[in-house]
């Protein structure tokens, strides 16, 4: 499948534009975008590329989006059957975590923060966002009713959420800091929130 010669960086480069399109186009609350569409047939073909081959590479970073965010993600058997893929995995795994920061999805640019029931994709230089209550599909003005403006000490109140929002890079320590000291029954608790920070008059994000 990747049998290619002298076009090694731009097949890659195809296959991770077409990974990016597709996971744009998935549904909001699919969990491991990067992967959605890849095999388990993919992962055992690329391993037998060259170790730098960026095919290859391409293929270990799809998964780190699920290895930070996910205790059983798509492709943990193959890290037991595949040898070379674990260790293809945890340098990409290395290389997404660098010091003093949060890791970063090496396929859509997210950096990724895990807290317990609560996954935050976090984007830099992204300012406009959607918030979707819990069954918004099954009835959206019942649920669109429930969906008001949510300052950083009243965000996530609502039972059943999931929290996605994105941020600049100069929000990122104030969003850590935020859900470090928010009340743990609120953060056990969210499940579906879609959405960015805007900042106030003053240049305070908040979550509307």
């Amino acid at each position: 499948m990747y049998n290619v010669s002298g076009m090694e960086a731009e097949v890659a480069e195809s296959i991770k534009a077409l990974i990016i399109h597709h996971r744009e186009m998935l549904d909001y609350s699919t969990e491991e975008k990067n992967t959605y569409y890849l095999t388990s047939q993919h992962i055992s073909s690329a391993v037998n590329l060259p170790e730098e081959h960026p095919v290859r590479r391409l293929l270990a970073e799809t998964s780190v989006e699920g290895y930070f965010t996910h205790n059983n993600f798509k492709f943990k058997p193959e890290t037991r059957s595949l040898s070379t893929f674990a260790a293809d995995l945890l340098r990409e795994i290395k290389a997404a975590v660098p010091l003093s920061s949060l890791p970063r999805d090496p396929i859509s640019g997210f950096f990724l923060l895990v807290i317990p029931n609560l996954r935050i994709a976090a984007m830099p230089r992204q300012e406009v966002f959607q918030l979707y209550p819990l069954g918004w599909e099954d009835n959206p003005e019942e649920e669109r009713s429930k969906v008001s403006t949510l300052d950083y000490l009243t965000a996530c109140t609502y039972n059943n959420y999931a929290l996605f929002f994105r941020l600049e890079d100069a929000d990122k320590p104030w969003a850590a800091a935020v859900l470090k000291a928010g009340p743990e029954w609120t953060l056990s608790q969210t499940r579906h929130l879609c959405g960015t920070i805007e900042k106030d008059a003053a240049g305070r994000p908040f979550i509307c």
